[in-house]
């Protein structure tokens, strides 16, 4: 199982956060989400995210203007630049997950946990859960068999989910 804990001290008053990632006890990473740079590290690789979306039409601005919610792709990726896995984020702030052919979607349950479902029968397979407040911490019953890169993908997600929901909130 893989777990994000926040960083205290610092990082709490600059802007971004920064999750270290631990399995079975063990430090194995972290996960950093800030306004200019989105990345994951796991045993000493680098990967980044960012958005790939194009141009915006007139309607998406539209939208983006009025309710700060609009459609974009982002994009996870190695060092060299290599396409790992791809997170479509809906108007509704709603993920999909692309990668080596699968697609899954994701569903929010309550304000702190996003459900991972096969896209093909609606069937869910885990889910990343978020707890706490400050000393606040991440945790992912997704399938043994999904890589730690993906499961932090996925907890990569979930913050992204509740920062807009926040940000909404405060609107």
């Amino acid at each position: 199982m893989l777990v994000g804990k926040r960083r205290l001290g610092k990082t709490l008053l600059e802007r971004h956060i920064v999750y270290d990632l631990v399995e079975v006890g063990r430090p194995i990473g972290l996960i950093e989400y800030s306004a200019d740079r989105d990345r994951i590290e796991i045993g000493g690789q680098r990967f980044s995210i960012t958005s790939e979306r194009g141009p915006m039409t007139l309607l998406e601005w539209v939208v983006k203007f009025l309710t700060g919610r609009w459609k974009d792709v982002f994009a996870l990726r190695d060092d060299a630049g290599r396409l790992i896995a791809t997170a479509e984020k809906s108007a509704l702030n709603i993920f999909s997950l692309h990668q080596d052919g699968a697609v899954f979607s994701t569903r929010p349950r309550g304000r702190g946990c996003l459900e991972i479902c096969r896209q093909r029968d609606g069937a869910a397979i885990g889910a990343v859960e978020y707890r706490g407040l400050v000393a606040s911490e991440m945790e992912s019953s997704l399938p043994s068999e999904w890589e730690l890169l993906l499961q932090a993908f996925v907890m990569w997600m979930l913050l992204f989910y509740i920062q807009h929901e926040r940000r909404a909130d405060n609107n």
